[in-house]
């Protein structure tokens, strides 16, 4: 999660899934595989994502390439909901 401060205040809290991050006294350079800002993520397709990439990792069967692929998409579905359940407790 990043947290955007303005004034000393967050602004804007924005949800990062896998990637880099540079920082420097100037600026903050992010290179990321997916980035939203948190209250853009809408709960129910996440909810929805997660259960059909859980399906996905049932389906995938041996094939090693296809199961990753889900195993990471429920991952960050997960991680989503995390960070909007934690957002309540902000």
């Amino acid at each position: 999660m990043i947290h955007v401060f303005e004034g000393g205040s967050v602004k804007t809290r924005i949800f990062v899934a896998g990637g880099f991050a540079e920082v420097t006294a100037e600026r903050c350079t992010v290179l990321a595989e997916e980035a939203v800002a948190l209250d853009e993520i809408d709960r129910a397709a996440v909810e929805k994502d997660l259960q059909d990439a859980t399906e996905d990792v049932q389906d995938a069967g041996d094939n090693a390439s296809e199961k990753a692929l889900a195993e990471q998409r429920v991952l960050t579905a997960r991680a989503k909901l995390d960070s909007l359940d934690n957002l309540v407790y902000q």
